[in-house]
């Protein structure tokens, strides 16, 4: 991700704010419906910015759908 909005703080914060990070990508692709999750993601993967790794496929149930 460029530019890396939670940069300043990761570098002092990483271990509270990376994680905060991830879950917000998560929030936002649920949110979205896209169909791929957020499987993880690495701090300072360069300098400057952080490397977002896409997950597979979300589940029906992680879609919200009801179970029959």
């Amino acid at each position: 991700m460029r530019p890396d909005p939670f940069l300043e703080l990761a570098a002092e914060y990483g271990r509270l704010v990376c994680p905060f990070h991830l879950g917000l990508m998560r929030g936002a692709l649920s949110g979205l419906g896209a169909p791929l999750t957020a499987a993880g993601l690495e701090p300072f993967a360069e300098p400057g910015f952080c490397l977002a790794h896409p997950g597979g496929a979300r589940t029906a149930e992680q879609k919200g759908a009801t179970p029959r």
